[in-house]
């Protein structure tokens, strides 16, 4: 997530919203109080170089979704934010690592470290959705020149979306990527099948061509 603008913030207020709840980079400052601070003359520093100095009896477990996690709360401010809540999270109890930490924020300090998790968690199948929007199906290097078409794409990738989602629930796959593989495979073999029918010629290119 990248520092937010505070005007931006402002404004955003003015609509109705109470706050945010976001991912933080580690490579980015935080400002603690001094009391807390690492270094007592200095409290503005990298987070990772925060969570440098921290050990895992730092942390403490919390249940969510009937799964324990590490978690670190700290009052703090962000950059574009004087003043907020931060969770650092550690998904693996079974082997923790310091370097797997998510670092959530929030400026509503008054959401236990639950609830943040538990909100964060509403929108990361929004994230993963995007995530495949660009990558999986292309979005990220496709080139749209108009607004028709735009709305054409996002309205393919969304029914492509939704039903590897749903064949991936069905057959108990991992994840669309593999059900993407899947399907490529049986198109290249209709494709095979199809050219090797009508054109026996140009299938052997064909197939030799998806063999390099």
């Amino acid at each position: 997530m990248k520092g937010p603008n505070t005007e931006i913030i402002k404004s955003v207020f003015n609509f109705g919203f109470k706050g945010f709840i976001g991912r933080y980079h580690k490579g980015r400052n935080i400002f603690t109080p001094k009391k807390d601070s690492i270094n007592k003359e200095n409290d503005k520093f990298l987070l990772k170089n925060y969570i440098e100095n921290l050990t895992i009896n730092d942390f403490h477990k919390i249940k969510f979704n009937g799964e324990e996690k590490y978690i670190y709360e700290l009052e703090c401010g962000f950059t574009g934010l004087e003043t907020g809540k931060m969770v650092l999270v550690i998904d693996d109890v079974e082997n923790p690592a310091l370097a797997n930490i998510r670092p959530l924020i929030t400026n509503i300090k008054t959401l236990s470290a639950v609830e943040i998790v538990f909100f964060y968690s509403k929108r990361w199948k929004e994230e993963t959705y995007h995530q495949h929007f660009k990558d999986t199906f292309g979005a990220r290097t496709h080139k749209i020149r108009t607004l028709k078409g735009l709305s054409v794409f996002i309205e393919l990738i969304a029914i492509s979306y939704l039903f590897c989602e749903n064949r991936k629930i069905k057959k108990g796959m991992e994840s669309i990527s593999e059900v993407k593989t899947e399907l490529m495979g049986i198109v290249t073999h209709l494709t095979h099948a199809a050219l090797k029918f009508y054109y026996p010629e140009v299938s052997k290119v064909f197939f030799l061509g998806t063999l390099n």
